[in-house]
């Protein structure tokens, strides 16, 4: 039965098995109400499973269609939760760094510039530069830490 619901549905699977749980639901409620009646079961199934695919067919174009298949451009879709939580966290956590440890962060790992960019942008040594990115790093670090995160529940 399952077989021949799949071929009057057009070869999908699911619907297939709904419209037989709606057949057979149909066969049960026609026993219990005239258990006396003498029903040739599958040919009446397939008449019922027929007569569904075809109200199926009629109202398809009357309702919305549940979406089966997205496409996804070969990419998995992801759970952006944790990225999410984590840039929360960092910038929480950039709160507590003083001014010129925050500035240097930014410009270096957020801008992506070079030290001599950073240098020459903020009218400093190189040197500086590095020092402060040094020591804004283990300040973000212990920032960090305080708030839980450590190298085994690393962001």
């Amino acid at each position: 039965m399952r077989r021949f619901a799949h071929h009057k549905l057009g070869g999908d699977w699911h619907r297939a098995e709904d419209l037989l749980q709606e057949a057979m639901l149909r066969a049960w409620l026609q026993m219990r109400d005239k258990p006396e009646r003498e029903l040739r079961v599958r040919p009446w199934l397939k008449t019922v499973i027929k007569n569904l695919a075809i109200d199926e067919f009629r109202s398809h174009g009357s309702r919305f269609e549940a979406v089966t298949d997205v496409e996804t451009d070969g990419r998995e879709a992801t759970d952006h939760t944790r990225s999410v939580l984590a840039e929360l966290v960092v910038r929480d956590a950039m709160r507590d760094l003083s001014e010129n440890h925050r500035q240097i962060l930014q410009r270096v790992y957020l801008l992506d510039l070079s030290t001599r960019a950073v240098a020459e942008e903020l009218g400093i040594p190189s040197g500086t530069v590095k020092s402060r990115c040094y020591h804004a790093v283990r300040a973000l670090k212990s920032a960090l830490m305080t708030r839980g995160v450590t190298r085994d529940t690393a962001l």
